[in-house]
């Protein structure tokens, strides 16, 4: 065989021991993972948020330190997501809370609109309710000349009837001097 030939006969064979490397050292990694996860589960036992802290740190240490023969970021990123595992509980439980939270709260915000829709209802009645007195006020006072009582009332007070005035028909008194 030439040499020309040998260089790629050796690539194809380092390839295939780097493959067959690669595939072995995954297949052990899976295989330790399983393992460490499977046999303990360190947020079970745990009581109380920082316990389980810290046994997911030693878990995390224990994977790592198990599996010092791979490469560095392998390793941390396996223990890594021994360490996310175990939070992953603890972040869901979180998550659900606050959407009961956000539940909660979208029913105050309905009802309290429900209450300002009432509220402006009301409001609205009132106001209505409000021209609709007054107008009868002023047309009490335009019609006491027109009933006895009415009468009795107006020569007391030296009156023949009541007017509807606008602000203008005070001008007169206000040239007079006597209003500003």
């Amino acid at each position: 065989m030439t040499p020309m030939a040998r260089r790629p006969l050796r690539q194809s064979l380092r390839l295939r021991l780097v493959g067959r490397r690669s595939r072995m050292i995954s297949a052990t990694l899976a295989l330790v993972l399983a393992g460490t996860m499977g046999a303990s589960s360190p947020a079970a036992f745990a009581d109380d948020l920082e316990d389980q802290q810290a046994a997911l740190r030693e878990e995390a240490a224990r994977v790592q330190h198990s599996l010092e023969f791979v490469d560095g970021k392998i390793a941390q990123a396996a223990a890594d997501l021994v360490l996310y595992q175990g939070q992953l509980p603890g972040a869901q439980q979180a998550l659900t809370d606050a959407q009961g939270r956000v539940a909660g709260a979208v029913q105050e915000v309905q009802a309290l609109a429900a209450r300002v829709d009432l509220a402006q209802q009301n409001k609205a009645k009132i106001t209505q309710q409000l021209e609709a007195d007054k107008q009868k006020i002023a047309d009490t006072f335009l019609d006491l000349d027109k009933n006895a009582d009415g009468q009795k009332y107006l020569a007391n007070v030296d009156s023949e009837k009541f007017v509807v005035m606008k602000d203008s028909d005070y001008d007169v008194i206000r040239e007079a001097g006597g209003g500003k």
